[in-house]
């Protein structure tokens, strides 16, 4: 989790950002939402969500700009230890709406705690089932005993 952390913040960060990334798409500020998930091939796995006020509006700009983004990402990761595949990684962006229209909270990148879409979350992460914490502490609160058991070690790791 430190790992993830300190490469998606040193990512948007230093000389590379201010002057090639951050201009070239505009952006004027990232959310930051993180998540942890659990499935039973890979385990806990936590990752960020970044989502991208934009300004720009040369799609082509857009995506070259986050193809470096990314690659600095997964830089900063081999530098720590780690690995991550480039071409799993994603980004959103918010651009200027035409209208002038406001945007919600960009919810639809996340199918969160939705049961109804665990398969699809979890296809997303390379897993049959991805349970956030919320699910657990539900299943648990249901009788199952693994997702009980599963949602204290959550608990515990967090307190740390």
């Amino acid at each position: 989790m430190k790992a993830v952390k300190k490469a998606s913040t040193g990512a948007r960060a230093g000389g590379q950002w201010h002057r090639k990334i951050k201009p070239a798409l505009g952006a004027i500020g990232v959310l930051v939402d993180p998540h942890v998930r659990h499935g039973a091939r890979h385990g806990w796995h936590y990752h960020q969500h970044l989502t991208i006020f934009c300004l720009e509006k040369n799609e082509a700009a857009i995506d070259h700009a986050i193809g470096m983004l990314i690659q600095r990402y997964v830089d900063l990761l081999a530098r720590l230890g780690y690995r991550a595949d480039p071409g799993c990684q994603y980004v959103k962006v918010l651009k200027a709406d035409p209208a002038g229209r406001s945007y919600d909270y960009p919810a639809e990148h996340n199918a969160a705690d939705d049961e109804n879409l665990a398969g699809t979350v979890a296809a997303d992460h390379g897993e049959e089932e991805s349970l956030s914490p919320l699910m657990l502490a539900e299943r648990a609160a249901a009788g199952d005993k693994l997702a009980a058991a599963l949602f204290l070690e959550f608990s515990a790791a967090i307190k740390k």
